[in-house]
């Protein structure tokens, strides 16, 4: 029997550590276990709010705030949308939001909150007593006091009312003594006519004529389509207001003279031109820089001296062709560059037909160190001798030096504008009896724009010339040409200074944006007369703004705009705006929402067709011109933001 019990009690003793052994082990799986779902209760959290979308939420709560348009976006994340309400400073309906939708799946042993950027939205106040874990979500594209969404606008003209440009037309020199002084064979009379192409909408609104004869006190006979303008011996005031008598598209000018002196020398010096002023609606209205047309000529003998100026600016010359349709017997060629002349040689005139090829031309450049190259952005002449045939000289319709090559590519949908350049200094007065007015030193000056590209600037000159002078030109400053009498490591002396054009590539600094100035200074025996001179500046503007920054509102105005003339335009930009704002843009003010997408891109539209940034716009806008395009922009990291969505568990 003793045995017997001493056996019941060890089997009593033995069951009684296995169960407490057992009894120990699952209670420590079962804090292990608790451990767990506290670590990735949080995790979890963060991981399906941000990927349900609110419309996907089956809580009556949630449906609710989308029935009564509190919530807008079905396509927000769960947490998106309490950043939404945050952002919008709705917090007792984040606290709401959140509540209803956690209060259900975090059990109530368990306390959590959830922040926004550190500020509490909700919170299930239980202390703390073990644990505590968070996990965070950034939330790009919301901040405090900002909206939802940003915009970001460009304004752009789909076009114009009117722009206005002034642009001059110069002449050739046309001589027929110059090269041939008291040749019997020289033609004493001579009827010479260019045509004047304007934009077929053009109006012009103001028009002069100066006429400068190859002899000085010759009379001419004026005509503009046909229409006697002018009869005497002509100044720079003798043809002014002659714009009724030009109209859109083609225009012949024409004057006649008869000239005995010097063999008979009726003709041209080279500084005689034409000047416009005219409106037009055509955006792009920039000349063609490679074809340049010949005078239609007729002459009752010979012409020793045409000489006719090139000015490529922005192009890259490859080839150069001359077509010549004439009554003569023979032509002779020569070549002008600076104070550099090569004589390329005469042709026979053949069927009243004359040709030189680019290889021509060419060659003989290259034999006297010249390339197409050197030619870039300079004046350079071709210089004619027609003789006459039968006793005649007729240059016909259709002759003309053509340029092939690489021009400069402009920007889609540019505006080109041609402006005056002012005369700003004469001083100096040269004692020339015979050269009346005219100064060794003349300045003219220009305002280039901001964000205006520059083509070039180009003049013809007035000039008097007694005897070899120093001769400089300078652009902001820069020597563009430098001859010193006498120094021989200087420029050449040019006789005739009628033509000077340049780039901004002529020199660095040449044409600046800003102010702009042009200078030439001569020595004693040489001068220039400003009356007679004239400086025009081309230039293109873009037709459209960049986007603006991302703003908080596009909704636009209706603008109260000074136009040149002082005239107030009302635009409304978008175009079919019909709110209440109210802007302005004038030489008084400047009223605008800096927080409105639209409004900004307007403004700075009107700011680019503001020349001379004087409050007024100089071309002519009215409503329907201004084009907006706005563009919506949201959840960009880069627009608000972030902020920083946390979820707080602790047991």
């Amino acid at each position: 029997m003793k045995k017997a019990v001493f056996f019941t009690i060890d089997s009593l003793l033995a069951s009684g550590i296995i169960i407490i052994s057992v009894l120990l082990v699952a209670n420590f799986y079962s804090a292990e276990q608790q451990q767990i779902n506290i670590n990735y209760a949080s995790q979890d959290l963060v991981r399906i709010f941000s990927t349900m979308n609110v419309g996907e939420v089956n809580n009556d709560y949630a449906k609710s705030l989308i029935a009564s348009g509190e919530i807008t976006n079905t396509n927000n994340t769960i947490l998106e949308q309490i950043g939404d309400f945050w952002a919008e400073d709705k917090i007792e309906l984040a606290k709401n939001f959140t509540k209803n939708l956690t209060e259900g799946i975090i059990p109530s042993v368990y306390g959590f909150s959830v922040l926004v950027s550190d500020e509490e939205i909700y919170s299930r106040n239980l202390p703390v007593k073990r644990a505590l874990v968070s996990s965070r979500k950034i939330i790009s594209g919301i901040a405090k006091a900002k909206p939802k969404e940003g915009f970001t606008s460009r304004a752009y003209l789909s076009k114009i009312t009117s722009k206005t440009n002034t642009k001059h037309y110069p002449f050739d020199v046309i001589a027929p003594c110059y090269n041939s002084m008291n040749d019997p064979s020289n033609a004493d009379r001579a009827s010479i006519e260019y045509t004047i192409e304007l934009p077929n909408d053009a109006i012009v609104t103001n028009a002069s004529w100066i006429i400068v004869p190859a002899l000085a006190n010759t009379e001419v006979d004026a005509y503009v389509n046909n229409n006697n303008v002018f009869k005497g011996v002509p100044n720079e005031n003798s043809i002014l207001n002659a714009q009724g008598n030009f109209t859109s598209g083609i225009n012949k000018v024409r004057y006649n003279q008869t000239v005995y002196l010097g063999g008979g020398c009726p003709g041209d010096d080279g500084t005689s031109n034409v000047v416009l002023t005219y409106k037009t609606q055509q955006l792009q209205t920039i000349d063609n820089k490679t074809k340049f047309p010949f005078a239609v000529v007729y002459a009752n003998g010979r012409i020793s001296d045409y000489e006719k100026p090139i000015f490529a600016p922005n192009a890259d010359i490859s080839k150069i062709n001359i077509s010549l349709y004439v009554n003569a017997s023979s032509i002779h060629l020569y070549f002008r560059f600076k104070a550099t002349t090569i004589d390329i040689g005469s042709k026979l005139v053949t069927n009243n037909y004359v040709e030189w090829k680019d290889n021509d031309i060419k060659n003989n450049l290259s034999q006297s160190g010249i390339s197409y190259n050197n030619l870039k952005d300079s004046y350079f002449y071709f210089i004619f001798d027609f003789l006459p045939f039968n006793n005649n000289v007729t240059i016909l319709p259709n002759s003309s030096v053509i340029l092939e090559g690489t021009q400069q590519t402009l920007p889609f949908g540019f505006i080109d504008v041609s402006q005056k350049i002012d005369l700003t200094m004469q001083k100096d007065p040269a004692p020339f009896a015979w050269c009346p007015d005219s100064y060794y030193n003349v300045s003219w000056g220009f305002r280039l724009p901001e964000n205006m590209i520059p083509l070039y600037s180009d003049w013809v000159i007035g000039w008097c010339w007694l005897n070899d002078a120093d001769q400089i030109a300078k652009a902001n400053g820069i020597d563009l040409y430098r001859h010193i009498e006498g120094d021989s490591g200087t420029d050449p002396f040019i006789g005739a200074f009628a033509r000077y054009g340049y780039t901004k590539n002529t020199a660095s600094g040449s044409i600046v944006n800003g102010q702009n100035t042009f200078d030439l200074q001569f020595g004693s025996d040489y001068s220039t007369k400003p009356s007679i001179s004239y400086g025009e500046n081309v230039f293109i503007i873009p037709n459209s703004v960049t986007y603006t920054s991302v703003l908080g509102n596009a909704e636009g105005c209706t603008w109260k705009v000074q136009v040149n003339q002082g005239v107030d335009k009302i635009i409304s930009v978008p175009k079919d705006y019909n709110g209440g704002n109210s802007c302005v843009f004038n030489q008084s003010d400047t009223i605008y929402n800096i927080n409105d997408s639209n409004q900004i891109a307007a403004l700075q539209i009107f700011e680019i067709l503001d020349f001379d940034s004087d409050g007024d716009v100089d071309l002519l806008i009215s409503e329907g011109d201004v084009e907006i395009e706005t563009l919506t922009i949201s959840k960009v990291p880069s627009l608000w933001g972030p902020a920083i969505i946390e979820i707080r568990v602790w047991e």
